[in-house]
């Protein structure tokens, strides 16, 4: 975010002082980008007040009427992914975009084991990229008309909130994907009784992407990032059982883990929920709470990573 916190709490309390309604604000930029992510969910799931509809739309299930090449989450993760790709030649700007929506999932498929041609070169994939990154970089032939210009101007900020929503939801959803098929794979010979390794490094190869691409530069991780820390995270937490399988304290943080989950969410679904919390608190501008990074804190004193 181009502002701090405390700037924007600034902006906001001198909004109110004034007494006004702004549309535009911060805030109620905010509140309209979430509002539309919760009408998407009503619109495709038929109701907005159960944690089942909700974790329903994020199962990137709703398809788009009349187009067959990406579901309504995927299509605004890949438009966001898609915008200010236009340098060069249209083919490296075009492959540049694509690698930026698909590139975890590119590489989580070849570690995999999936073939270079039907993981890379995904035609249903690479057509919504396409159509994505020539709406959101070109006018429209003839007309000279910016579309994409124009609906970002009337969105404003409020579309940036819900596509950046689209692309976290549809990221985390690839890290969970891919963490519980390394735990699986993680057998009995994990050195910690779970697997730490292999479903860290599978949780950076989905999560990270940018840190891998173009292939020729080496595997670089952007260690500092905001993505790298969560992926390490979501990787740990699911595959100790949501840090029940710790040694000597494990069995205390479960009894925490499950007082606090009264609505019953696995592993998968609460790394979510707090993975939209984080981005909310982050985004909002008068409430600072981010217990997790004393969490994190207390980790690294005690491991000295």
């Amino acid at each position: 975010m181009a502002r701090s916190k405390s700037a924007s709490r600034k902006s906001g309390s001198s909004n109110a002082a004034a007494g006004g309604f702004d549309f535009k604000s911060a805030d109620v930029q905010l509140a309209v980008g979430v509002a539309a992510i919760a009408g998407l969910v009503f619109a495709t799931q038929g109701d907005v007040h159960t944690k089942d509809a909700w974790f329903g739309f994020f199962k990137d299930e709703a398809k788009i009427p009349m187009f067959g090449f990406g579901t309504i989450l995927t299509t605004l993760h890949v438009l966001n992914a898609s915008q200010n790709s236009l340098a060069g030649h249209w083919g490296q700007s075009f492959f540049n975009a694509y690698l930026a929506a698909y590139g975890g999932q590119v590489l989580t498929g070849l570690i995999n084991g999936g073939s270079f041609a039907s993981t890379v070169f995904n035609e249903a994939d690479m057509t919504l990229s396409f159509i994505c990154w020539y709406l959101t970089n070109h006018e429209i032939p003839l007309v000279k008309f910016d579309l994409w210009g124009t609906i970002g101007d009337a969105g404003g900020a409020a579309l940036g909130h819900v596509l950046d929503l689209a692309s976290l939801i549809w990221t985390t959803n690839l890290v969970t994907g891919a963490v519980t098929a390394a735990t699986a794979a993680s057998g009995s010979n994990a050195l910690f009784g779970f697997g730490v390794f292999g479903v860290v490094a599978a949780a950076h190869a989905a999560g990270c992407a940018g840190s891998y691409f173009p292939l020729n530069k080496g595997i670089q991780i952007d260690t500092s990032s905001a993505e790298a820390e969560r992926a390490t995270w979501t990787a740990l937490f699911i595959s100790s059982n949501m840090f029940a399988a710790l040694p000597f304290v494990g069995q205390f943080v479960a009894q925490a883990v499950t007082a606090v989950n009264v609505f019953g969410f696995t592993a998968s679904e609460i790394v979510m929920v707090v993975t939209l919390l984080q981005w909310l608190e982050n985004n909002q501008n008068y409430v600072n709470f981010s217990p997790l990074t004393h969490v994190y804190d207390a980790f690294y004193k005690v491991t000295g990573l």
